[in-house]
């Protein structure tokens, strides 16, 4: 029995090996990336050899087809319900990289002038969230993923043309469904599931449309793009501190 025990508690702490190592390498490619972004920003050439190579339909092709591969993987995986905890990189890892490749690649490949800031956030975000969904409990996830689409949508809604409107009215949509799953998510850590509780993502829903039509249709002057984005970012940052005084209070 011992011996049993020595070799569970062995494995564990493999696992959490293998989980650091994952984590320090997403962590490596986010600062890599940033820094690939910013030297891009500062080399025309290479900016515009990398807009001609993304608008080739062959380039695109390929980059399509290795994400839907990793997406396979991934769902073939789950299906399978394999164990990946010890392996060096999981199917979720590979096909968020492959995926986040694919996407930046296409986004270049369909302007000729890419918002380099709006790039590096997407970067900072999604390496956040991931350290989020490790550390965390799902129901901050769920929080921080909902802010993210939330803080999408008003840079959406803050750009002009007409892909850009039918952009912000799916992700309005997508607002509001991501509201109602954290909520369904938050339910699980509940002591009383039946009672109703304010979630701090309803403020952030409620927020985030009133600034979208306090800017955008009903025009208020003081009320412009730059305040809605650090609006949703202070409000964010303070229900990252709830969540972590309350994951130390369940951890005591």
């Amino acid at each position: 029995m011992a011996k049993k025990n020595r070799s569970t508690k062995g494995n564990s702490q493999y696992k959490e090996d293998v989980l650091f190592f994952r984590m320090s390498v997403f962590f490596a490619l986010c600062i890599v990336m940033i820094f690939f972004f910013i030297h891009l920003r500062d080399t025309v050439d290479l900016a515009s050899d990398l807009y001609i190579m993304s608008k080739k339909l062959s380039y695109r092709i390929i980059s399509a087809v290795l994400a839907l591969a990793s997406l396979a993987y991934f769902v073939y995986c789950k299906v399978k319900k394999k164990d990946e905890s010890e392996k060096t990189f999981s199917s979720s890892n590979i096909a968020s990289a492959v995926c986040y490749i694919t996407g930046g690649f296409i986004y270049w490949g369909t302007t000729y002038s890419p918002r380099y800031d709006a790039l590096i956030t997407l970067t900072v975000a999604f390496t956040l969230l991931y350290f989020i969904y490790n550390i965390y409990h799902r129901d901050f996830f769920a929080y921080s993923a909902s802010n993210l689409v939330f803080l999408s949508t008003a840079w959406l809604f803050s750009r002009g043309g007409p892909k850009f409107v039918i952009a912000s009215a799916v992700f309005l949509a997508l607002c509001a469904f991501m509201c109602f799953y954290t909520y369904k998510v938050s339910g699980e850590f509940k002591c009383k599931k039946g009672k109703y509780v304010f979630e701090p993502v309803f403020f952030s829903f409620l927020l985030t449309v009133l600034l979208i039509s306090l800017s955008k249709f009903i025009g208020v002057p003081f009320i412009t793009s730059s305040v809605t984005m650090i609006a949703i970012i202070a409000q964010y940052v303070l229900g990252g501190i709830y969540y972590t005084v309350k994951l130390i209070r369940e951890a005591k």
